[in-house]
């Protein structure tokens, strides 16, 4: 803890690849729509824009908490939907880290949607253990494939062929928006051994 004028400021470390972040818990507490997103390249920041517009609500990036070193105290009277990129078959871990530090009060409700080239692994099982750790109740993880930009490791596809990709994710934002108007989990997300090793020994 170090002090600052009267109070207490609990530092959060941590890292991501050989960056060390740190986040400080400070006393703001802001209402804020419940879309709360992190984006690399901007895929996720299309698909929390769609979800704000079939929702008619609006969305909160997460850019300026990670950039400013703040831990978020956001409230919200209507579920989270923490919006994010894959990255090695699971939530970023500076997103991760974000939500760790912070404090999400009002509803207790929590749904993740991720974008993924192709598959998301078994990335839903440690966004469940996440909620367990921020007592938020899971309410599910939501594929959502968009084009592929990781260009280290893949192709990423023509402006034809991206723009077929887009289109076929619309209706399964509409599909996933459905779900949480109803009150519903998202369906789960099936996952065979395979999966169990990106998830897990990749990241190890």
């Amino acid at each position: 803890f170090r002090e600052r004028g009267d109070r207490l400021c609990p530092f959060f470390i941590f890292k991501t690849s050989e960056i060390c972040y740190t986040y400080k818990q400070q006393t703001i507490t802001e209402v804020t729509p419940m879309i709360f997103y992190f984006t690399g390249t901007g895929n996720s920041r299309y698909c929390a824009q769609q979800i704000a517009a079939l929702l008619h609500d609006a969305c909160q990036d997460a850019f300026h908490f990670i950039r400013d070193g703040i831990a978020p105290e956001l409230t919200s009277p209507t579920p989270w939907i923490f919006v994010s990129p894959t990255y090695s078959w699971q939530l970023p871990r500076i997103f991760a880290n974000l939500i760790r530090s912070g404090r999400f009060s009002g509803s207790q409700e929590a749904y993740f949607i991720m974008t993924c080239g192709s598959d998301i692994g078994k990335a839903a099982q440690g966004n469940q253990k996440l909620c367990q750790e921020k007592g938020l109740h899971y309410r599910g993880t939501l594929p959502v494939i968009m084009p592929e930009n990781y260009i280290a490791m893949f192709n990423a596809p023509e402006p034809e062929e991206a723009r077929t990709i887009i289109a076929a994710a619309r209706p399964i934002l509409e599909q996933g928006i459905a779900c949480i108007r109803d009150g519903k989990d998202f369906p789960s997300v099936k996952t065979g051994v395979l999966d169990g090793l990106k998830s897990g020994l990749v990241n190890r």
